[in-house]
Order: structure tokens, then sequence, then C-alpha cells
């Protein structure tokens, strides 16, 4: 079976910026759900990945206390598509597949922790994602089949978020930020073996 894409484009946002979005998209969207989600970031500690150039993003992620294990292959980008694979496993089993990924050799990840508020805006879902006690940003996704023409999915998002008056990260400025964020807000996650 092959997977859809998603088509994916991220930007900056103020406090201010967040807040007045987030008060029209409750009025002119439809609100999807809230996520508390807490990730850990493997791709950064794999040899060849890393953060610029990557194009593979492998993830154990924990979003409203449901665990999964998520792949994204291309490139990972202020603005990109990617094909996403994902495994939701059963619930309380974030510990174990952490477990099961440091003995096959995954001991190391950026862990890092967001609050997202998720709209559905003109076919598009607008995720307005707050880094507690550091900053904010937005991401806004179509997700589509793979042999769609994803440069026109592409366009209508930019075109929507022009409309909204968002600017979105270049390539540096969304690797620049994240740089920040892993120094400033993320942290390392070590696996240990139990002796």
């Amino acid at each position: 079976m092959i997977a859809d894409f998603e088509i994916e484009l991220r930007g900056p946002l103020t406090d201010e910026k967040f807040h007045s979005l987030k008060s029209f998209l409750e009025k002119n969207g439809k609100f999807k759900e809230e996520k508390n989600r807490v990730f850990y970031d493997y791709s950064t500690f794999i040899p060849g990945e890393g953060l610029r150039g990557r194009t593979k993003d492998f993830r154990v992620r924990e979003t409203n206390g449901q665990p999964e294990v998520i792949l994204k292959l291309g490139k990972w980008q202020g603005s990109d598509r990617r094909e996403e694979l994902s495994v939701l496993t059963e619930k309380n089993s974030t510990e174990t597949l952490l477990k099961i990924f440091g003995e096959m050799g995954f001991t190391k990840a950026i862990k890092g922790v967001r609050h997202t508020f998720a709209y559905d805006y003109k076919d598009i879902e607008i995720a307005l994602v707050e880094v507690p006690g550091h900053s904010f940003y937005f991401e806004a996704e179509i997700v589509a089949p793979a042999k769609s023409n994803h440069d026109k999915v592409h366009q209508k998002i930019n075109d929507e978020l022009n409309e909204l008056g968002l600017k979105t990260f270049s390539d540096d400025g969304f690797h620049d930020y994240i740089d920040k964020l892993n120094n400033e807000s993320n942290e390392i996650y070590k696996y240990k073996k139990e002796e």
C-alpha cells in the first residue's frame, strides 16, 4: 500500500499572533482537537541524517496518551512534502517502545513537549503549536494521495496563509528555529539499559 503524503508549511508566531489567530480560527474554522504531545526524535542522532538535510524522520511520540511510532520520508524543512508512515500502539506502551528501540541501538533522541490546537480551515488543517515556556509556531497541512499534484496542494496552502497574513519559515530559518529549540527547550533523552 502506498502511503499518503503530508504537504506541510510552517512558520513562526508571536504570543499575540498565536492568540489572535486562535480566536479567528475558533470563529471561522472548525475545531478538530487539542493535542498534548511528547516526542522522541531519533533522527537527529542517526548517522547521515542529523538536522539539516535529513530525509528520514523517525520518532516515537505520545499524543493525548496514545503512543505511536512514526517515520516520515522526505526532506524536513520549513515547507515539505513527505510520505508519512505510522503505527499506533497500545495505551501506556511508550516506555516499552523506548526500550525496544533502545535495545535495537537507538539510544539517543531529542525529547520535546508540544501543546497544539488543531483546526480545519478551508480544507487545510492549521495547527497552532505552543512550545511550553518558550515560543509558538504554526503548521498548515493537507494530507494528499501519493499520485496527486503536490505542487498545486502546496500553492493552495501558501495562498491561504498569505490571506491570513502568515509568513512561513525559510528552510534555513526553520532549521535555525529547531536548533534554538534543541538548545533552549528540548532535552536529550538517553536510553539506559536495565541492570
